[in-house]
């Protein structure tokens, strides 16, 4: 960038091309804070019981939000991975939660 621009339309490229790096730039600060977040799969019992806990409420709260049995929600609570992924999507997405697969 420290040649010198001989024309308007030289000047009009070289902010195009810093604008492209920018935004390049801006999308993948954007995915690593996302992916700051992120949590390993077997983690994700204790995951939904914290944010369950931090928006106070109860496994019946979440029973009815989610539409997914009592026994269910204590069993993802508590790390058991045999339950289907429509139901855990329910109760996460009843959290605000999101399931990441990548």
């Amino acid at each position: 960038m420290a040649e010198k621009l001989k024309t308007v339309q030289d000047a009009r490229d070289s902010l195009e091309a810093v604008q492209g790096y920018l935004l390049e730039q801006a999308s993948q600060l954007s995915q690593y804070r996302q992916q700051r977040d992120l949590q390993p799969f077997s983690n994700v019992g204790e995951v939904i019981r914290e944010a369950r806990k931090r928006q106070k409420l109860t496994i019946e709260d979440l029973v009815l939000y989610s539409n997914v049995s009592k026994v269910t929600i204590g069993k993802i609570e508590n790390g058991d991975t045999s339950v289907t992924v429509p139901k855990l999507q329910a109760v996460l997405g009843a959290l605000g939660l999101s399931l990441w697969v990548g």
